[in-house]
């Protein structure tokens, strides 16, 4: 969820959109506005994590896992 880095060794607490990266579970789903649904659908993976993972979305929650080298 949104209130902290996705990543579980993190303990970074998310404060602003601007920072870190942002992953939508379905970016094509419609959610009501002032709901709070899309904050169940979001994860944040904190400025330091973004450079180094990516999300991925498994069945039942998500997965943390590490950028491949280019």
């Amino acid at each position: 969820m949104l209130n902290k880095c996705a990543n579980q060794e993190c303990k970074e607490e998310f404060r602003y959109f601007g920072e870190g990266k942002l992953f939508l579970r379905d970016p094509h789903a419609v959610f009501g506005m002032g709901t709070g649904e899309i904050l169940d659908q979001c994860y944040w993976l904190c400025p330091s994590c973004a450079g180094n993972f990516k999300v991925d979305f498994v069945d039942d929650g998500v997965v943390v896992v590490p950028l491949k080298a280019a």
